[in-house]
């Protein structure tokens, strides 16, 4: 029996291969290190606010759990500032779901992101007095200030 896999067949495969990584564009190194370090920030904050909306939604409250949640986005939201460095949007070619109006619109973003520090800081400060019904009333809170600027300057996922 002949073998189909000819010396040929591993030349196709091998430009096939090389031509499918050419689709993704080349990024400066420290352009994909932010661009990946905003990404993972904002999972972080993602993944920490369900956490605490689902407990509150399921009946649960403040605890440390919780607590530490609120920490952990408050800091991060610290970080944001550092997260949009010219030149790491949709111009990159790479894929992201921040929009260009970021560098457009500098100051209204900054003031976003000034709300969700600030608003984020005064949930954790709840968080760490113990205020069960402060924490459950400023998550509404820090949730409206992630989705002000979300409409704004998000791309929609698809």
């Amino acid at each position: 029996m002949k073998n189909p896999y000819t010396p040929a067949w591993g030349l196709v495969f091998i430009a096939a291969a090389a031509l499918a990584g050419c689709n993704k564009p080349k990024l400066d190194p420290a352009t994909e290190a932010v661009m990946k370090e905003r990404h993972d920030g904002f999972e972080k904050i993602g993944d920490n606010f369900k956490l605490v909306n689902d407990k509150l939604k399921a009946g649960g409250g403040l605890d440390e759990e919780t607590a530490a949640a609120a920490r952990t986005i408050s800091v991060e939201a610290t970080k944001i500032a550092n997260w949009f460095p010219q030149g790491s949007g949709p111009e990159t070619g790479a894929k992201t779901e921040a929009k260009a109006d970021i560098w457009s619109n500098p100051d209204d973003f900054g003031k976003k992101r000034e709300d969700l520090v600030t608003e984020s800081a005064r949930w954790a400060q709840l968080a760490d007095a113990g205020d069960a019904a402060g924490f459950a009333a400023q998550t509404k809170t820090v949730g409206g200030t992630c989705k002000a600027c979300h409409d704004s300057y998000r791309q929609k996922k698809k």
